[in-house]
């Protein structure tokens, strides 16, 4: 039976690696729909831009 303020409770130095290394894998992967998503907005700006010009420049003839 454990009852000492010592032998409560032992870490295993060889788990503190471990567990940071889990920590940095879990944050990098919650953090790849954000990094995958934001360098695509300003081309999708670009092409709204484009087609709007297009459309501009080159409207419909009358009826």
């Amino acid at each position: 039976m454990n009852t000492g303020a010592d032998g409560g409770c032992e870490v295993d130095p060889d788990a503190a690696p471990a567990v940071l290394l889990t920590v940095v894998v879990v944050v990098v992967l919650l953090q790849l729909p954000v990094l995958s998503v934001t360098p695509s907005l300003p081309s999708e700006k670009m092409h709204d831009q484009e087609v709007a010009q297009r459309w501009l420049s080159h409207p419909c003839p009358p009826r």
